[in-house]
């Protein structure tokens, strides 16, 4: 679902990749880091792992993975965020954190009330198991009724910008994170 663009050729599958590129940079050394691409539609979902915890530091899985995968069908948000929450509770780190980017509401639903409904509960059961679910946001058409939508899915800490603003706005939340 992220196949369209921002101009300059750029798309949102790009963006996306390239933020999450600068993420994994960032984390070096810091955190161990995970990063999927996921795609599908109501009945299928396919999880595309980039980075998994044990890969070793060497190089950018995200900018190797630029050139290397497309922009799907859909996506459909609830069920991989239940899928990286199990893969989370695993981990024994203290403070275990899933950032979510997106471009709009999941797309792979019969309905936006069953899309909703499914992306606000595995996120509520990602946070009872003491997950941080940061929620980004950007790049959508109509950017006050996506907000609405993923207010009702995300409930709270949701991060709306730009493309070019993502990295500033998660930059704050970690220094948050950190104090």
């Amino acid at each position: 679902s992220m196949g369209t663009g921002f101009g300059n050729g750029n798309s949102k599958l790009f963006t996306a990749l390239l933020t999450a590129a600068v993420i994994e940079e960032a984390l070096k050394g810091i955190a161990n880091t995970k990063i999927v691409a996921f795609d599908g539609g109501p009945d299928i979902v396919e999880h595309l792992v980039i980075k998994d915890f044990n890969q070793k530091a060497i190089g950018n899985r995200c900018c190797d993975a630029l050139d290397q995968i497309d922009a799907g069908n859909g996506n459909k948000d609830g069920y991989s965020i239940r899928a990286a929450a199990m893969d989370l509770e695993k981990r024994s780190e203290k403070r275990r954190i899933l950032v979510v980017l997106s471009d709009g509401l999941p797309s792979a639903y019969r309905q936006e009330t069953e899309a909703i409904a499914d992306v606000r509960t595995a996120v509520q059961e990602a946070r009872r198991h003491g997950i941080i679910v940061i929620p980004i946001m950007y790049g959508t058409p109509d950017p006050e009724e996506s907000f609405e939508a993923y207010r009702k899915m995300y409930e709270k800490g949701i991060v709306a910008t730009t493309p070019a603003n993502i990295l500033p706005e998660f930059e704050k939340i970690l220094l948050r994170l950190i104090q």
